[in-house]
């Protein structure tokens, strides 16, 4: 996580996840001292097709789209 001058908040909490296509295997994950880290699979899909994954937190969800291209 990171503020609005780009310098990273050391908290921790929980990321709540929802993906748009593909496999995101857990959808709550741990945030330590802010810093995330969640894997997540292009099942089904092609090469050059894309999918989002949805990042928030329980009362604030979407906070961020992150983009994945398949390769």
């Amino acid at each position: 996580m990171i503020d609005g001058a780009g310098a990273r908040i050391e908290r921790s909490s929980t990321l709540y996840l929802e993906e748009t296509g593909g496999y995101l295997p857990l959808k709550r994950i741990a945030v330590v001292n802010g810093v995330a880290d969640f894997s997540v699979s292009a099942l089904g899909l092609k090469a050059g097709q894309a999918f989002k994954v949805k990042a928030g937190f329980r009362s604030y969800t979407g906070l961020i789209d992150v983009v994945f291209e398949v390769a």
